[in-house]
């Protein structure tokens, strides 16, 4: 049985003491996202194994197997996101062809499924970018910067976002993720991932 310990309680930009998820008062001015909460850490050997299997030995079916704890971490955000919607971040077409699905989607959809929450993939990529694994931090903020769009028939009309992803390490896809939702007229947005690296 997969056990994860759950992320809530630090601040996703210093890492100090913070409920819910939340940023701190110094972190909040610098993010478009309210807070990020994760099922567990990636330092955690199960955690990172689990996600690797997923993401690079394409086991597709983990997706459903880690849905449950996606749930549980986007529920600790508390009452926080009004009548929220799932946004998963999309994957390259590049990338998509090569694994064959986009974890991310599968997650959120499993997640919502479970909780009745909608799901909207509104999310475009208007350019290629490289792994953000293979990146310092430095790289990955400059590589994603500007990569996503919100398709433009879609209006979030104030709705609260909660992107989704399978882990977040310095939040540079998620920042970029986040800004271009907020461009798109979104109210608050949040972020829950499988794993905080």
């Amino acid at each position: 049985m997969i056990r994860f310990q759950p992320m809530h309680d630090r601040c996703f930009g210093c890492r100090r003491p913070s409920g819910n998820g939340r940023f701190c008062f110094l972190c909040a001015r610098a993010w478009p996202v309210v807070g990020v909460t994760a099922a567990g850490s990636y330092t955690e050997p199960v955690v990172r194994d689990t996600i690797h299997a997923m993401k690079y030995r394409y086991a597709r079916i983990l997706c459903s197997a880690l849905a449950p704890f996606l749930e549980s971490a986007i529920y600790l955000h508390g009452d926080a996101p009004h009548d929220p919607i799932l946004v998963p971040l999309p994957l390259s077409r590049r990338r998509y062809t090569w694994r064959g699905f986009n974890q991310a989607a599968l997650l959120a959809e499993g997640a919502g499924s479970r909780a009745g929450w909608p799901v909207a993939h509104v999310l475009t990529r208007v350019r290629h970018t490289f792994p953000q694994a293979e990146l310092s931090h430095e790289e990955r903020h400059a590589n994603v910067a500007g990569a996503f769009r919100v398709q433009d028939r879609f209006s979030f009309e104030g709705r609260d976002v909660i992107l989704i992803d399978d882990v977040a390490t310095t939040g540079s896809t998620l920042r970029a993720a986040a800004e271009a939702c907020r461009t798109a007229a979104a109210g608050n947005v949040y972020a829950s991932v499988i794993a905080i690296g």
